[in-house]
Parts: C-alpha cells; sequence; structure tokens
C-alpha cells in the first residue's frame, strides 16, 4: 500500500504513514515525491510511522538505494532529522539498522517505539 504523508509547512515537518506490507519500492517512492516537493525547505523534520504495516519486505540490503535517493535531496542536510516510529521488534531491528547506516552529515535518524516520544524529539506537536 503506497505511503501516505503531509507537509505542515508552518512547521517545516512532515508526517508519513505506512500501512499494509512495506517494500523497498514504495520508500523509494516516497523519498523520490519530498525530492520533488517545491514546499519542503531544507532543515525539515521528518516522522516516518511504520506501526501499522502489516508485513515488511525490507531488508538490509534495500538501504543503500533508500539512502541513496535520500541523499539526493538538496534540501537534506545536518539540520534535518528523521524519526521512525515501529510498534514491532522485527521493524526495530531493521529500523536500528539503517539509523545507524546513514551519513550524519546529511541527517540525523532515531528510531522510537512511541509516537509521542518522537514528536517531542523532533520537535513538533501536530497531530498524525
Amino acid at each position: 500500500m503506497p505511503i501516505e504523508y503531509k507537509i505542515y509547512e508552518d512547521e517545516h515537518y512532515v508526517y508519513a504513514k505506512a500501512t499494509g506490507t512495506l517494500t523497498p519500492v514504495e520508500i523509494v517512492d516516497y523519498v523520490n515525491k519530498l525530492n520533488h516537493e517545491p514546499n519542503l525547505k531544507p532543515g525539515f523534520r521528518e516522522l516516518f510511522d511504520v506501526r501499522f504495516i502489516s508485513k515488511s519486505e525490507v531488508t538490509i540490503e534495500s538501504f543503500k538505494n533508500i539512502f541513496k535517493q535520500a541523499i539526493a535531496d538538496k534540501k537534506r542536510n545536518q539540520m534535518n532529522r528523521l524519526a521512525i516510529v515501529v510498534s514491532k521488534v522485527d521493524s526495530y531491528d531493521r529500523a536500528k539498522h539503517y539509523e545507524q547506516s546513514v551519513s550524519s552529515d546529511k541527517e540525523t535518524v532515531i528510531v522510537f517505539n512511541m509516537l509521542d516520544t518522537a514528536k517531542i524529539w523532533l520537535g513538533v506537536d501536530k497531530p498524525d
């Protein structure tokens, strides 16, 4: 199922929600959409909510392509923050691996298991 997202321009914030089966292709498509989103400014904050997926086909091997698409975006820089919110152990393990593999000079990534904690870290109070 496609990843749905909403941009809160006033807070330079993106809330994205994945449901159903999450695939690497869907993540790359989502990242490409953000790359071409004219309303996003450098240093934006992003919450990627995967608590509602039923299955993940994302593998550690697919991270390279996902990260390649992410760093292609000139709006992503040291000020960017990406919070990944998970609810399952296997999703947490994969997301932590992504967190550890990204380059901190492009953006800071942290994995959370509670939405409220992720929102505090991002400094946002918009509803999900």
